[in-house]
């Protein structure tokens, strides 16, 4: 992924879980969505572990590995059918493709 496409990654993964939080009627979180975004991208794109992500942010390595996951599962319920490939880092680059088309 090109570096110019990150803003646009950033934009609509922090779009994608403020809606999901506004959704469940989350009240808050230790991070805000764009911080989330920023540290579930490092962890897909880098592959940085967990941990050392989770430290320095000043967090444990739980509440990352659950927004981890969480992420995936947005992007995998925006991605298509079952059929398909399941891989995060495929998922987003079909998430952020898809994103890409649909602007004029």
């Amino acid at each position: 992924m090109p570096a110019a496409a990150v803003p646009q990654t950033l934009r609509f993964l922090t779009g994608l879980l403020s809606a999901h939080l506004k959704k469940i009627r989350s009240r808050w979180r230790k991070r805000p969505a764009g911080r989330i975004a920023v540290i579930v991208l490092a962890a897909l794109r880098h592959d940085r572990r967990l941990a050392d992500l989770a430290g320095g942010n000043d967090l444990s390595r739980t509440p990352v590995d659950r927004w981890l996951k969480e992420m995936i599962e947005l992007l995998a319920a925006k991605a298509g059918p079952r059929g398909e490939s399941r891989s995060p880092g495929l998922i987003m680059k079909r998430v952020v493709d898809a994103e890409r088309a649909r602007r004029p």
